[in-house]
């Protein structure tokens, strides 16, 4: 029997996994909820719904159709992970607690030679590498959701910053003919359809041919009022494409807190064969327990394991707790929010709503990770609420900078 090795010293852990980041990432997934909220408020306004764009191709889509979708995408990813994640919780749990799986192993392997105990220690050891594998397969499920919503953010992003250049395009060729152009359209079309038929006119007839057309509607307030809806438009485009590009933050952080779990549980994985051995025999066994060194190495092994299984346990314990008091109840809240056909003051109120959600959600996040600190054995820092505006605009400050250096 070989001498056996698991894996490098605890130091290791904090040098791969970073766990010390752990308290910052996880906060990230409430924070997702209100971006949620904010970004389906901003695109409820009325100016929006003559708004299309084409996320696959040629075909459009109305924008407002694509962000239900993308909403629905997040809150169902969110569900998917509590029942997922604390799958992986209790996994891992079983693994390390007292008389769990682990224990059970050294139990029986400290035990007098016999059938029996070569049987039941074989069961456990089965036991123990299907938990392993399930928990990896669990978190990579999970990590695949959220890549998936990723891409979607993605797709609505890049929609977003289309739409963004088409519009501020119109805007542009409005202008010239501000106080000289006149045309026979509805008085309630809205400025996407307004600003289509006069820039598809412009583009495709000499300016006489426009004059010839008639002086019905081609009035000058008419084109200013199209000129201020169009910058409202972009006001509120602009708007959605900062909250979708902090959610993306949002969503990275909390994946990079997935991966650490995932590759704890891959590294014990990848050396569960010098724990649960699945061909060990008997004769091994008597082997080891008759070689003192060879049975030092094997329990330090085993509890190099147990350690590793017990922090990726307790962090994942601490998101589920997070998840059950905080991201499935306001989850829950953004599903009751209606933002169809809101007046000015209703719009306003909730938008303050959403932002006094927000704070209460991460102060709520940062105070459960303090008091987690302890259990998990390692320093959790927090994000403080009020800083989250200042440090997205640091970082989106270093990261032009960084650009402009290229």
């Amino acid at each position: 029997m070989a001498e056996l090795e698991l894996c490098s010293p605890r130091d290791d852990l904090h040098s791969q996994a970073q766990p010390q980041l752990w308290g910052k990432q996880i906060q990230g997934a409430p924070q997702c909820i209100t971006l949620m909220a904010k970004c389906n408020l901003l695109l409820s306004k009325a100016l929006m719904e003559g708004i299309e764009v084409s996320p696959n191709g040629p075909e459009h889509e109305p924008l407002l159709v694509l962000m239900g979708r993308f909403c629905r995408m997040g809150e169902s990813t969110f569900r998917s992970t509590a029942t997922r994640m604390k799958a992986v919780g209790r996994l891992t749990r079983d693994m390390w607690k007292p008389n769990g799986t682990l224990d059970s192993v050294t139990k029986h392997i400290n035990m007098k030679p016999c059938r029996m105990r070569d049987l039941r220690l074989q069961s456990h050891m089965k036991s123990g590498l299907s938990k392993i594998g399930q928990s990896v397969s669990e978190i990579s499920a999970v990590k695949d959701d959220f890549s998936e919503w990723t891409t979607t953010t993605n797709i609505l992003l890049d929609c977003l910053r289309k739409k963004t250049y088409l519009m501020e395009s119109r805007e542009a060729l409005l202008s010239p003919f501000e106080g000289s152009l006149e045309t026979n359209v509805p008085r309630q079309a809205s400025p996407v359809v307004l600003a289509s038929i006069i820039v598809s006119a412009i583009s495709e007839s000499p300016l006489g041919s426009i004059v010839q057309l008639g002086s019905q509607w081609w009035v000058q307030s008419r084109i200013r009022r199209l000129e201020q809806q169009i910058g409202i438009l972009n006001t509120v485009l602009g708007d959605s494409q900062w909250d979708l590009d902090k959610l993306q933050r949002e969503i990275a952080k909390f994946m990079d807190f997935l991966i650490s779990i995932q590759d704890i549980v891959a590294t014990v994985q990848d050396g569960d064969d010098r724990v649960l051995i699945k061909d060990l025999t008997a004769e091994d066994i008597d082997d080891m327990n008759d070689d003192p060194q060879l049975k030092k190495d094997y329990l330090r092994d085993v509890s190099l394991m147990k350690e590793r299984l017990t922090i990726a346990s307790r962090a994942t314990e601490l998101y589920n707790e997070l998840s059950d008091k905080l991201v499935l109840p306001a989850i829950d809240w953004v599903g009751r929010l209606s933002t169809l056909n809101l007046s000015d003051e209703a719009y306003g109120e909730m938008e303050l709503e959403i932002n006094a959600k927000r704070l209460e959600l991460s102060e709520g996040a940062k105070q459960l990770i303090m008091m987690r600190v302890a259990d998990i054995g390692i320093e959790l820092k927090a994000q403080d609420p009020q800083a989250n505006v200042t440090e997205l605009a640091e970082d989106i400050s270093e990261e032009f900078e960084e650009s402009g250096n290229i």
